[in-house]
């Protein structure tokens, strides 16, 4: 039987929860009850419901499959990793090399058609993978690390979208760990693809720089999942970790880890199993039409 004392619980100590709440939400000022998300897109969490608020609803939301990042060093090696990684539910892999490789060599033995692949290169390299493959895909890439707004992102957005007329457009960018920045964004760019490019489909991939910030791998694989969830349920199609440049069982470890967590997580927490799950909330759908009316009208 569980004894009752008298004994106190230490007062909280404001300074440290002060801190930890600053490292939380990502800001140091708590003077004001809004967040400056970008420019003009503000969030208010006292803010009252108001129903003039539009809910929105997205047609084609995709399933996020976590995918690696591939440094060519050795074809050969690469060819093992990847048949290697397969196994444990690789489903989208992005190549990155300065020099034209043998194709042949790095996918022998492997059914591309199972997988998506991205090809990070020159102009002679995306050539050699076309002509490979007998299909191209035109792909756009900005790095958020640059601090680029989201503003001046979906204008550059828009401008590519409009110079192409392929019936499927790849988007690339980089993400933060701030869910509020990343889900509103991402579905206002996937609304406003679908309401004025209808006949057209949007893959979007997201670039995760966690490796460039944190050096113990344990803490980026705990964080990378929280990323990867968030790029769930903001509509993403593909998210791409740590670039992997050896192919050392130690490091081909760390990126197995990397597939087994997210695709655990995305199973046991069942957000696969609905289409745009945060449609209706209040704070999503405030921000997210903060960011269509603001950034892409």
């Amino acid at each position: 039987m569980l004894k009752l004392t008298e004994e106190k619980w230490p007062e909280p100590e404001f300074g440290k929860w002060t801190e930890k709440l600053k490292k939380e939400l990502k800001t140091e000022d708590f003077s004001s009850k809004t967040k400056v998300l970008d420019f003009d897109v503000q969030f208010n969490a006292f803010q009252a419901h108001s129903s003039s608020i539009p809910t929105y609803n997205i047609k084609h939301f995709p399933r996020l499959s976590v995918g690696l990042n591939f440094v060519i060093t050795n074809e050969e090696d690469l060819n093992t990793a990847l048949k290697k990684l397969l196994q444990f539910d690789l489903q989208t892999v992005k190549i990155t090399t300065d020099q034209k490789p043998n194709w042949e060599v790095i996918f022998t033995d492997v059914y591309l058609d199972m997988i998506n692949v991205n090809i990070d290169g020159s102009n002679e390299v995306r050539e050699s993978w076309e002509q490979f493959r007998g299909k191209s895909t035109p792909r756009w890439s900005y790095d958020l690390s640059d601090n680029l707004k989201y503003s001046e992102l979906s204008y550059c957005l828009k401008r590519f979208f409009a110079e192409t007329n392929d019936d499927s457009v790849t988007a690339e960018i980089g993400v933060s760990e701030n869910l509020l920045e990343i889900i509103p964004f991402a579905r206002a760019l996937r609304i406003y693809f679908e309401q004025t490019y209808p006949d057209r489909s949007l893959i979007l991939s997201a670039i995760s720089h966690l490796h460039e910030t944190i050096s113990n791998e344990n803490d980026q694989l705990i964080r990378s999942g929280s990323q990867a969830m968030f790029c769930h349920l903001a509509g993403f199609n593909h998210i791409y970790f740590k670039p992997v440049t050896n192919y050392d069982s130690s490091s081909l470890n760390h990126s197995r880890l990397l597939l087994n967590i997210q695709n655990l997580m995305a199973l046991e927490s069942r957000v696969l199993d609905v289409k745009d799950a945060l449609s209706g909330s209040d704070v999503i759908d405030d921000l997210t039409q903060q960011y269509l009316s603001k950034y892409f009208q």
